[in-house]
């Protein structure tokens, strides 16, 4: 049932793939109004045909003992032209009885249920609402809940109760990607790309610029600008020292757009562009 619901869940977070905190505001909508059909909906119908099908089960279960006595014992008696048992009569009474409680009371949760189904199910905007402006004040002002929604998106998405974001921050992510060039690692480096950014520049293209033209280089400075759980900005400047003219650039001011990738759970360089 817990992997049914994971999978509901999953389907939803794969299609709507918008950032925090409007990700946690759809699925608390999703679930109060899932809340509110299962209440006003599958729970009453579930009581009404599971009280009808118990009174049909107690009277199979309480017909079963008399027909016993009566082929058993009454009918016998009858042919002898005696008397039934009293233990006949008292049971047919106090099964008589017991049938008719039970109808009464089946029958009774039938009607309520017919009533509950009549009724409107879909919640009052007001339950839309209040738990949406709750959600996002709760995200702006208590930093600290955060930890837990993105624990259960990892749950959603990997199984698994850890939290989406990665250990390491936007900007060990660049700094560890320009070690790894700064130390000829140009293939790990180049898996430090998204695959949009592959497209654009494909590893012969990325091996010429960063091992043939440049020799070496300094990251000079780093900047985060707007990180968030799914995204950052990270501006960096560098110097490089070119292979053909054996000479220090002039500082180069870059912006680089990370991106988070849910299913391997780490950064990606998405983007860059030069900063005038």
């Amino acid at each position: 049932m817990i992997d049914i619901v994971r999978n509901i869940l999953h389907l939803v977070w794969v299609i709507i793939p918008i950032p925090m905190p409007w990700r946690n505001v759809i699925f608390v909508l999703i679930l109060v109004i899932s809340l509110f059909w299962l209440i006003w909906r599958a729970l009453p119908w579930l009581l009404s045909n599971g009280a009808t099908l118990f009174g049909r089960i107690t009277e199979i279960i309480f017909a079963l003992p008399l027909w016993i006595d009566n082929h058993l014992l009454t009918k016998k008696r009858r042919e002898k032209k005696l008397e039934p048992l009293w233990i006949s009569y008292f049971l047919g009474d106090l099964f008589g009885f017991l049938a008719k409680i039970i109808y009464l009371v089946s029958d009774q949760f039938k009607k309520i249920s017919d009533s509950i189904l009549e009724k409107k199910w879909f919640p009052h905007k007001n339950f839309l609402i209040f738990p949406s402006v709750i959600i996002l004040l709760i995200w702006h002002f208590n930093p600290n809940s955060r930890n837990w929604w993105y624990s259960f998106e990892g749950w959603i998405v990997n199984g698994e109760s850890k939290p989406m974001v990665s250990s390491i921050s936007p900007e060990e992510f660049v700094r560890n990607y320009y070690d790894y060039l700064n130390n000829d690692k140009y293939e790990i480096a180049y898996n430090f790309l998204s695959s949009n950014f592959k497209k654009n520049k494909n590893y012969n293209y990325y091996l010429n610029w960063w091992s043939v033209q440049v020799q070496q280089f300094n990251l000079d400075d780093i900047r985060i600008i707007s990180p968030n759980a799914n995204s950052a900005i990270v501006d960096v400047r560098l110097l490089y020292f070119m292979r053909e003219t054996q000479k220090w650039s002039k500082p180069d001011d870059i912006r680089l757009f990370l991106i988070w990738d849910s299913q391997n759970r780490t950064w990606l360089i998405d983007d860059s562009k030069y900063i005038q």
